[in-house]
C-alpha cells in the first residue's frame, strides 16, 4: 500500500466544545464533533466525543476520560472498512514544587482493539509515567 495526495475533495463539519466548573476542585468537560463526508478520507471519523472529569486536591490532579470514535474510515475505496470505538483514559499528577510535577497516565484502560489505519493495530491498554521540570 502507497500513500499518496487524494487530490481535491469537498468535505465540512462542525465541532462543539463546554466546561463547566462544579465547584472549585472539580470540573467536567466535554466536545463533540461531525464531519459530512462527500469524499471518505482515511482515519477521519464521521462523529467523535468526549467527556472528561478533572479533580484537584491541593497539589493533586486527577483526570477521567471516556473518548467514542464512531465511523472511522481505516480504508476507503471498494473494500471500505469503518472502525467503532471507544477509549478510557486516567491520568494523576502531583506537583511537588511549582517547576517539578510526577505524573502516571493509563490510555486504553478498557484494552479496546482498534485501528486507525488498516493493518497497523493500536496498543491495548499503555501505562506510563514520568517528571515534568518547567523553567
Amino acid at each position: 500500500m502507497q500513500n499518496v495526495n487524494t487530490g481535491e475533495i469537498e468535505n465540512w463539519g462542525v465541532e462543539l466544545e463546554a466546561k463547566y466548573p462544579v465547584c472549585s476542585r472539580f470540573n467536567i468537560h466535554a466536545n463533540a464533533s461531525y464531519l459530512h463526508m462527500k469524499e471518505k478520507i482515511v482515519a477521519a471519523p464521521e462523529v467523535t466525543g468526549y467527556v472528561g472529569v478533572d479533580y484537584r486536591q491541593d497539589k493533586w490532579l486527577a483526570t477521567l476520560g471516556v473518548q467514542y470514535v464512531n465511523h472511522l474510515y481505516t480504508e476507503v475505496g471498494a473494500n471500505e472498512t469503518k472502525e467503532n470505538f471507544c477509549l478510557v483514559n486516567a491520568s494523576v499528577t502531583y506537583a511537588a514544587t511549582k517547576a517539578f510535577s510526577l505524573w502516571a497516565r493509563g490510555e486504553n484502560l478498557l484494552a479496546q482493539s482498534y485501528e486507525i489505519n488498516l493493518g497497523y493495530p493500536m496498543p491495548r491498554a499503555t501505562f506510563m509515567g514520568g517528571v515534568s521540570v518547567n523553567f
